[in-house]
């Protein structure tokens, strides 16, 4: 089972790289270069993931786990530019600038030596279809978690006065609804559905 996993990630990660390069060497313009950036985001976690799931040592994962919150990290505030950028084309980028910033201090914690306030007492269980790493969150990774929230609350509310303004539902709003409501779907079914 374990193999089909690793040629699922790895035809996944290929696709992704597939589709940023083409957007990024294609003549793009500055909206589909910030979904490059949503893809780098995927890529990156994706990368640490397989990663993890191949690990053998405590370290290794570990290691797998940092890659995965960094391509978390950034996605979010990612999908707030792109959601900005498409809705809102003359947005001001400086105010994407908070967003970024709390991302950075997050990723000081999760590469840096302080990585204990992150996660601790990590362990590889060798339960279900492959081996992964089970450990208790940290502080900072609970203060992740809500700034998480509070970015998919911001998301919303950008949706909702793009429609309150616009009145249609365009191609551009069809796709950050999607872009909104697949992750929240997808968080409910890994939180309440059993497997």
């Amino acid at each position: 089972m374990l193999t089909i996993f690793n040629i699922i990630h790895f035809v996944g990660i290929v696709i992704i790289t597939l589709l940023c390069c083409l957007v990024l060497f294609d003549k793009s313009s500055s909206r589909e270069r910030v979904f490059v950036l949503i893809g780098i985001a995927i890529l990156v976690q994706m990368v640490g993931y397989l990663f993890e799931i191949n690990s053998i040592e405590i370290e290794t994962a570990v290691v797998a786990i940092k890659f995965q919150l960094l391509g978390m990290l950034f996605f979010n505030s990612y999908l707030i530019a792109f959601a900005r950028k498409l809705l809102n084309p003359d947005y001001n980028r400086f105010s994407l600038i908070p967003f970024v910033l709390i991302d950075f201090i997050f990723a000081i914690f999760f590469l840096g030596h302080q990585f204990q306030y992150v996660m601790f007492d990590p362990v590889i269980v060798e339960t279900g279809f492959f081996p992964h790493l089970v450990y208790r969150s940290g502080i900072v990774l609970y203060l992740n978690v809500i700034f998480n929230i509070g970015c998919s609350i911001y998301q919303g509310i950008l949706i909702i006065m793009y429609f309150k303004k616009n009145k249609k539902i365009g191609k551009a709003a069809f796709l950050i609804i999607i872009a909104y409501l697949l992750p929240l779907f997808i968080s409910f079914l890994v939180c309440h559905v059993k497997w």
